[in-house]
């Protein structure tokens, strides 16, 4: 029968903690308590002040000296081809005005990335897209959706890497959103000017599955779209 030995867990716990302190002491560390951290800190506002509509659109992102990547999130969702190429998406939606310039930032070299096309789009005010006839986008009988393009659009970045949109802010939007921004004057409804930089790895290449094909006659559901797809329509013109 082998001998057991007695653990010497404890002891190397304390071993490890007295060494902590030691270490805190010699550097004048303050040895704090931990605690539960709320999210009070996170609730931030993103307006500033000291940017005019029509200034010099690299002044917005003078200051902008980030330059990492991050996890991707959903593609999506609804992504539909064919979407026109145009900087104003707003058509005969109502809403906020909202004109927003993205930059674009190459991750190898943190330089602004130029002529890169930009798909853009989001939902009106009431919560439903164009170009898509889906349970989970309003009534998924109206097939006549399939043919709406509003708020939908693409873009190409200019020298500076910077994407410009006209856009509006839905009217039941509420929340502060990530985009640094300005309000025009001091009634809303005379427009918001929004901006965020974007980084980018532009040698990463992947696919992703369309709801829908804009045609120039109308929309058609992509039948092998797993994500928000359904609805009527026809078949691809030849």
């Amino acid at each position: 029968m082998s001998e057991k030995k007695p653990s010497n867990a404890g002891a190397s716990s304390s071993a490890i903690r007295e060494l902590g302190r030691k270490v805190c002491a010699k550097r004048n560390l303050v040895d704090k308590p931990l605690f539960r951290r709320g999210f009070a800190e996170y609730i931030i506002s993103h307006a500033v002040s000291g940017v005019s509509f029509g200034d010099d659109e690299t002044l917005l992102f003078a200051d902008n000296s980030s330059c990492v990547l991050q996890s991707e999130v959903t593609q999506g969702p609804y992504y539909v081809d064919g979407e026109l190429i145009r900087n104003n998406v707003v058509e005969d939606q109502i809403g906020f005005p909202l004109y927003l310039d993205m930059q674009l930032i190459d991750t190898s070299i943190c330089e602004p990335l130029p002529a890169v096309f930009v798909d853009f789009w989001h939902c009106d005010a009431t919560g439903v897209q164009s170009g898509i006839a889906a349970s989970s986008n309003g009534d998924d009988t109206d097939t006549a959706n399939l043919d709406k393009t509003f708020l939908r659009g693409i873009q190409p970045s200019d020298v500076n890497g910077v994407v410009q949109i006209e856009t509006i802010v839905p009217e039941d939007e509420a929340t502060d959103p990530i985009v640094e921004y300005v309000r025009l004057s001091d009634a809303i409804p005379d427009g918001i000017l929004a901006w965020i930089s974007v980084d980018i790895d532009p040698t990463s290449g992947q696919g992703i599955t369309s709801v829908a094909t804009h045609y120039a006659d109308g929309g058609v559901v992509n039948a092998d779209s797993g994500s928000g797809g359904g609805g009527g329509g026809s078949a691809p013109p030849s």
